[in-house]
This record gives C-alpha cells, sequence and structure tokens, in this order.
C-alpha cells in the first residue's frame, strides 16, 4: 500500500504529495517535501514515516504546533482521513491500497497443446490464433499423420465461456479423457484429447495446474540394503535351478498331406519283415480316425497281381499287405 497528503485549504489546496523513501517533510524551506507559505509555519515543521506496519506523523518542536483533526499533537498514529493542520493549511492523509491485477478469464487466458503419444509426443503447441484444427492433411493446424484420422478430424475454437473441442464427423472419431467425444466440451487444463494412435493435453499457459504438473518434483534414490538383508545375501549358497525342458508331442511329418495320419494312437509295427513308414491296416483303426477318413480316395496296389484300384478307405478288398499311397498298408 502507499499514501500521499492532499491539500484541502491553503495556497496548495488540490495538490497531491507523494512520500519518497517512506518519508514526507513539511516546513517553509524548500528542502521539504512539502514547503509552505504560512508564516505561523517553521522551516522544518513536522515529519511522517512509515516503518512498514504504520503511518506516523511528528512534530519537529515548531513553534506554532502541529494538529491531527483540530488537537494539538507531538506524535500520532495516521488513520485513512485524519486532516493535518499547520498554520492556516491542511492536508488530508490518504491511503491507496494496491488494486490486484485482474485475472483473465478462461477464454482470455493463451492456451497449448503438448503431444503425449505419436510423432509429436513432447512438442508443444501454442493456440496462436486461439484455435487449432486436427486432420491429416497439410492444411491443418495441427497433421495428425495416422491412418485413422480424417482430412477434417476435429478443431478447437475459442469461445465466451473459454476453449472448446469438437469432432468435426470424423470417421474413427475422438475422444476426451478416453470417452467419445459426442458434443462439443468445454476444455480445462490437463484435459487428454485423442485422435487415432496419437494424444496431446490441452493446458492453459501460466495456470497453477500446468506449471504444478510440469515441476515434479525429483524421486528419491532408492534406499541401499540394510545391514541384515546385506548379510543374507552374501551368505546364500544355493544355486539357482535352470527350468525343466517343456515335453511336447512327436509331430507326425505325414499329418498335414497323408490321410492315414489320422488313425489315432497307432504306431508303425516293428520286428524282422517290418516295412518302412508302415500304418496299421483299416481294421486297426479307432473309431474316431476310421470315421475321420470315411470317404477319403486312395489308391491300392495289389502285391500279388500289381492291379491299382481307387477306393474309399474303409472298403479296402484285400487282407494282409497292400500299398497305400506308396506305403505299406498292413
Amino acid at each position: 500500500m502507499s499514501a500521499h497528503l492532499v491539500a484541502i485549504q491553503g495556497p496548495l489546496t488540490g495538490r497531491v504529495f507523494a512520500f519518497v523513501n517512506g518519508a514526507l517533510s513539511i516546513g517553509r524551506t524548500p528542502d521539504n517535501t512539502v514547503q509552505l507559505v504560512d508564516a505561523m509555519s517553521s522551516r522544518r515543521h513536522a515529519e511522517l514515516r512509515f516503518d512498514g506496519h504504520t503511518y506516523a506523523l511528528t512534530d519537529l518542536g515548531s513553534s506554532n504546533g502541529t494538529f491531527v483533526n483540530g488537537t494539538r499533537v507531538s506524535t500520532h498514529a495516521l488513520r485513512l482521513g485524519d486532516v493535518i493542520s499547520v498554520g492556516g493549511e491542511a492536508f488530508r492523509f490518504e491511503v491507496v491500497q494496491p488494486v490486484a491485477a485482474p485475472q483473465p478469464t478462461a477464454s482470455e487466458m493463451p492456451a497449448e497443446l503438448l503431444g503425449l503419444r505419436g510423432p509429436l509426443a513432447g512438442r508443444r503447441i501454442v493456440l496462436v490464433r486461439g484455435s487449432a484444427a486436427f486432420g491429416r492433411t497439410p492444411e491443418n493446424d495441427v497433421v495428425v499423420e495416422n491412418h485413422m484420422a480424417s482430412r477434417k478430424h476435429a478443431e478447437i475454437v475459442r469461445a465466451m465461456e473459454g476453449f472448446v473441442v469438437r469432432d468435426l464427423g470424423s470417421s474413427n472419431g475422438t475422444r476426451l479423457n478416453g470417452m467419445p467425444l459426442t458434443a462439443p466440451q468445454l476444455l480445462r487444463s490437463g484435459d487428454v484429447i485423442e485422435i487415432g494412435d496419437e494424444s496431446f493435453r490441452f493446458d492453459h499457459i501460466g495456470s497453477p495446474v500446468a506449471e504444478t504438473r510440469d515441476a515434479l518434483p525429483p524421486q528419491p534414490a532408492p534406499l541401499p540394503p540394510s545391514p541384515a538383508q546385506a548379510a543374507f545375501a552374501a551368505q546364500r549358497t544355493d544355486p539357482v535351478q535352470p527350468a525343466a525342458p517343456i515335453a511336447r508331442a512327436p509331430v507326425n511329418p505325414f499329418a498335414a498331406t497323408d490321410p492315414l495320419a489320422f488313425m489315432a494312437g497307432s504306431t508303425p509295427p516293428a520286428g524282422p519283415g517290418a516295412a518302412p513308414n508302415a500304418y496299421p491296416s483299416p481294421g486297426g483303426l479307432s473309431p474316431a480316425a476310421a470315421e475321420a477318413l470315411a470317404g477319403v480316395k486312395l489308391t491300392v496296389q495289389c502285391p500279388t497281381c500289381n492291379r491299382k484300384v481307387d477306393i474309399r478307405y474303409q472298403d479296402c478288398p484285400w487282407d494282409g499287405t497292400a500299398l497305400v499311397n506308396g506305403r505299406t498298408v498292413y
């Protein structure tokens, strides 16, 4: 706060006298802040000082005295509106309270976007014109190089209440704070706008929310292990056991092409005279395998007359050994 004297009586009426370095002097000589012309005033008549809390008036031993609100005083703590009289002149003490600068409204505050995810992550985009258009084409203010973005996808515009975001009928939509944007929404500092795989955070420049978020405290360093923990770790001798191998079923190399691979649980015969790559005959099939092979056409060759016949597997006319698709069948 600041204070001054306003002359309300005498030759100086209407003039305003301000404090200089917290002090103001009154007297007849030119070196005073308020130079009086009244013959009843002294050369150094009175002085006003501010001690950081109070404005005090002190008479400097004047011949005719100093008066506050009609009462002669030697010292006096001044209050707003007090009238100081010296001879035939009078001054009113006034205090000027500092006026706080008006806070800008949301619509007047500048704003910016901070890229959180995507090619623009980490970049700040100031809304210079008070608006921003999002889309895939170069004429947009924020070019979203994403296959899920439309040519004209969304926009931010300045309104009376603040900044408003709205979707422009995009194919894949716009999300605000994780929710689909179905109607224009008023933006607040910290809101996150998502377009496809890219996201942006909206902030009013200079807002406490943005400044607090950007000034995160450093993370404390991890605490060192206690003596007991260190001693326990040093005494451990148990080796790390390797993980047991995972048992896998054997792969039949003919499973993709050979219909005989449908024989559930069958194994090639072993022992003397067993043919390589041999499979059981139809009579050795399980019911499930026989059903799976129903209708499959195979070429069967008689080992005696070498006659070949195209038949369904379950209708093989021979007993004993036959060749099926080049393999011996029992």
